[in-house]
């Protein structure tokens, strides 16, 4: 079986905090496709974000071990 991938959501809010979540796991090229597609903006919880979303695509076991860290 081939290696999980993740998207990853990174969303800045006015007040300089900073959230990554994840969004998505499967295979590379979905993952791509989603990254392609996320245009971001947006509010998150009615507070409003300062930049776009930044989606980011990874292997799954490192965004793991970053969680583990």
């Amino acid at each position: 079986m081939s290696e999980l991938w993740v998207v990853t959501y990174r969303i800045e809010f006015p007040n300089s905090d900073i959230m990554v979540t994840e969004f998505f796991r499967g295979d590379r090229e979905e993952c791509l496709r989603i990254r392609k597609q996320s245009t971001g903006g947006g509010e998150h919880d009615g507070c409003k974000t300062i930049n776009p979303w930044t989606a980011i695509v990874g292997l799954a076991r490192e965004w793991d071990e970053f969680l583990e860290a």
